[in-house]
């Protein structure tokens, strides 16, 4: 299962809660970093780009002994899984998380925007359809995070593993979303 979502939503946590009820996790930045599948660091934007060719092959050859097993990172919804859990999180609470974290405010910016539009959603679901969408895939599904604990983001995942059904989320009509996106568009 890979488990994606704009850098921030909680991505690493959950598959940290994970990984302590005994489910295999793959953290692929730090898989990328082990095979030197980084191929190059945007400074300017704090970004790595990957060889995803690379991991692709790595989570192919992957063996998981439990069942469910997660693939974990902002792409991992370019890797061969079975379903494509993306992780959304309400932009005025994902902007504190990345003021916590010290982002710049033109990270803030480009991640808040990436939220907004659900970048990571739409990415999967044109992977998954291969360009000829009607309806979304049934194997992408979003959960919202947002004002869960843990072990509350922990649970609502596994349920919509296991029933491969998710939320549908929507920021765009969401006016304290726009306002809080709003703020930071003069750093784009």
């Amino acid at each position: 299962m890979a488990i994606t979502g704009t850098p921030g939503v909680g991505k690493t946590t959950v598959c940290r809660a994970f990984r302590e009820l005994e489910f295999d996790v793959v953290h692929l930045n730090r898989v990328a970093r082990e095979m030197g599948a980084i191929l190059e660091e945007d400074e300017q934007r704090q970004v790595k780009v990957v060889d995803v060719h690379a991991l692709r092959r790595y989570v192919e050859e992957w063996e998981p002994e439990s069942d469910p097993a997660f693939v974990e990172s902002h792409y991992a919804h370019l890797m061969p899984t079975d379903l494509v859990v993306v992780l959304r999180l309400h932009p005025s609470e994902l902007e504190r998380r990345l003021k916590d974290r010290g982002y710049p405010p033109e990270k803030i910016a480009e991640n808040l925007e990436a939220e907004f539009v659900g970048v990571c959603y739409g990415e999967a679901v044109e992977v998954r359809s291969e360009g000829c969408l009607i309806r979304p895939p049934e194997d992408v599904v979003q959960v919202d995070v947002t004002g869960l604990s843990l072990a509350e983001a922990a649970d609502r995942i596994l349920e919509a593993v296991n029933y491969r059904r998710g939320d549908d989320v929507d920021w765009l009509s969401d006016e304290e979303a726009q306002r809080t996106v709003e703020r930071y568009l003069k750093y784009r």
